[in-house]
């Protein structure tokens, strides 16, 4: 089912047809989300930095709005899907890197707010995976190949993860194993923010 999340009339839609499809729903996962550009704050025009917003954080918190009756019913969880760029920022990427941390504040939050009723709320931050719409992104710029081998080498696994990694993470704070965890903001990003990995 296409949806536009920074539309609201489209999410009140897609939840409407989950239920009817399902009965109920257990689990959402926000994982929609705009990434361009990637450019310095005072080089991000309005229109991009507006879209970028209505994508990524209201979209997200009008998914979670709609969500909420139908979890509070099923004591259903939230995976939100953050970035790194949230926890510690990213070159040239500041508004991105603003929304995300603004998931992780709302990821917290609602763990907070509806706790009680077992609803619980988690993300996940990855670093470098390896997306279509990421391939496409590096492709266009000029020194691709050059970004291409630093990905792979940002971290101490020395590869860049592939999108099943990091859905095996979400899947496993929507199942019952996690039963416990509530308001974690996880990084999933090959050990990369563990520091420096230059011998000096």
């Amino acid at each position: 089912h296409e949806c536009d999340i920074s539309r609201e009339a489209d999410v009140k839609t897609l939840l409407a047809r989950t239920i009817e499809t399902f009965g109920r729903l257990d689990t959402l996962v926000n994982n929609a989300a705009a990434l361009l550009p990637t450019k310095s704050l005072d080089q991000t025009q309005d229109s991009e930095r507006n879209r970028l917003i209505a994508v990524n954080i209201v979209g997200t918190m009008m998914c979670c709005k709609e969500a909420l009756p139908y979890l509070k019913q099923s004591r259903g969880s939230i995976v939100n899907v953050s970035s790194m760029a949230g926890v510690h920022g990213e070159k040239d990427h500041a508004v991105y890197a603003a929304t995300k941390g603004a998931i992780n504040a709302l990821t917290q939050s609602m763990a907070l707010d509806y706790g009680e009723y077992g609803v619980r709320t988690n993300a996940v931050c990855p670093s470098s995976v390896d997306t279509k719409n990421v391939a496409e992104l590096i492709a266009a710029l000029p020194n691709a190949d050059e970004i291409i081998e630093l990905r792979k080498t940002n971290n101490p696994l020395r590869y860049t993860a592939c999108p099943e990694e990091i859905a095996s993470v979400i899947g496993f704070l929507a199942s019952t194993d996690a039963s416990y965890i509530n308001g974690a903001v996880i990084p999933v990003d090959g050990g990369a923010s563990c520091g420096y990995g230059i011998k000096l």
